[in-house]
């Protein structure tokens, strides 16, 4: 094969192809592709590390040292004036009379991007499968979410994961709360700081909210101008950049989960939107507990203390010290009637109102309803001076809205009295008033309107 030939093959090639005087460093020669690569200018003559590199000196990862006649060095580089990933096959090679450097560079960016993308899905998936493992093995689920923030955190390389969890103040106005946290070493904690946060402090947040429910702020810069208050906001907790999964619950917005500064996968919400789900029935089974339990201590209708607290209430006085202790009954007279009369709904707007009126003038903690139409007031630690002014000012107000609504039967002892002595006579005590609402068997229950009625 003639010398001319064999340069037409090399100049036909796509790979890059030079040679390099490796005493001085001078590119003696380049194919065509390499001049497309790196001109304009004239390559040949200059120096390898300052026109294929960018570089005023040598490189620290030169090869000449590693070369041999008899086969290829073999290894992989990103170039930084391309930006592009290459596999490079440098040897030993005669040119015009001296032992020159050979380099062949195949440009693999586009596999290699491939095989990191695939290596990145593989270790979210490994992620993914250790954050399943741990939720199902940990002993609580306090122990297993600092565990998977951890996992969360550390695959992203981020400074913060948590999780922030919404609650509903007593105007509806929604809160959020920092509930858990972890943070990478050196990284100083926020938790502490970001407890019972208005909604209203982050008037935009809605909107950075993507149609799968995730927020991704790649540089915080870029809402500088037209979010202010959210980037000043996160601006104060040092945070450049995050990743955010929302929490939804049966459709409701429950909180979120999220990222701050990720280094590593910042565009893959993949794991996010797995932990979020497994977060949120969390959620779900904690609030289903939360009902049960308040429906094993709590009246569902009014609120206040069912049949079961009272009892167990009862059961802790009789071996408490002893304190001054009121004891009212109260029984809501015409609550039958009204049923048959105006239906079901109006005897429970009666229920409702009346146990409302209980709660301004007693804690929901001494109220309880123990029956379809009977409440029970417990008050430890009070005069009987004192307890006899809220039973007459509650009294007073029930009169206001049903006239004749109240039947009440009331036992104050300072000491010594047994709880459920004092319980039984309360009960009788409010029959006897009772008796007297119903001599006048015509008398109906009817609720004042309210133009009359004093709140």
């Amino acid at each position: 094969m003639s010398t001319s030939f064999a340069q037409y093959l090399v100049e036909q090639l796509d790979a890059l192809i030079y040679l390099v005087d490796m005493q001085t460093c001078e590119v003696l020669y380049i194919n065509e592709r390499g001049k497309k690569l790196f001109g304009p200018g004239d390559v040949v003559g200059q120096a390898c590390y300052r026109v294929l590199q960018g570089r005023d000196e040598p490189c620290p990862f030169c090869t000449n040292h590693l070369l041999v006649r008899e086969f290829f060095h073999v290894w992989e580089h990103t170039n930084p004036i391309t930006g592009r990933h290459y596999l490079l096959k440098d040897k030993l090679v005669d040119w015009r009379g001296k032992t020159v450097r050979m380099e062949v560079a195949v440009d693999i960016t586009d596999k290699e991007n491939t095989s990191r993308a695939i290596k990145d899905k593989l270790e979210m998936q490994r992620a993914l499968v250790d954050c399943v493992r741990t939720f199902y093995t940990a002993p609580t689920f306090n122990e297993a979410i600092n565990i998977i923030l951890r996992i969360l955190g550390r695959i992203h390389q981020a400074d913060r994961a948590y999780v922030f969890e919404y609650t509903s103040g007593e105007r509806d106005e929604v809160f959020c709360s920092n509930t858990h946290e972890w943070c990478a070493e050196g990284v100083a904690p926020q938790k502490d700081k970001l407890q019972d946060l208005s909604l209203d402090l982050l008037p935009d947040w809605k909107t950075f909210l993507g149609p799968e429910q995730s927020i991704v702020i790649r540089d915080l810069e870029e809402i500088r101008e037209n979010f202010p208050q959210t980037y000043d906001i996160l601006k104060m907790q040092e945070i450049k950049s995050l990743m955010i999964s929302q929490l939804n619950v049966d459709g409701v917005a429950s909180g979120f989960i999220g990222v701050d500064n990720p280094r590593h996968l910042g565009e893959d919400l993949s794991l996010l939107w797995s932990l979020s789900y497994f977060v949120t029935m969390e959620q779900k089974k904690q609030r289903m507990e939360s009902n049960i339990l308040f429906l094993s201590q709590y009246d569902s209708l009014t609120g206040v203390g069912n049949r079961h607290s009272y009892m167990r209430l009862l059961s802790e006085l009789e071996s408490a010290e002893n304190a001054e202790t009121g004891v009212a009954f109260v029984d809501l007279n015409g609550l039958k009637s009204l049923n048959d009369r105006e239906g079901h709904t109006a005897g429970d707007i009666f229920l409702k109102r009346m146990s409302e009126v209980f709660a301004r003038h007693f804690s929901k903690e001494e109220l309880f309803r123990i029956g379809g139409d009977e409440f029970v007031i417990i008050c430890r630690g009070i005069s009987a001076q004192l307890f006899k002014k809220k039973l007459r000012s509650m009294r007073a107000e029930a009169e206001n809205l049903y006239p004749g609504a109240l039947a009440l039967g009331s036992v104050w002892k300072k000491s010594g009295a047994s709880p459920s002595e004092m319980a039984r006579l309360a009960d009788k005590r409010m029959y006897e008033d009772k008796r007297r609402h119903y001599h006048d068997r015509n008398r109906e229950l009817r609720p004042v309107p309210p133009a009359t009625a004093t709140q």
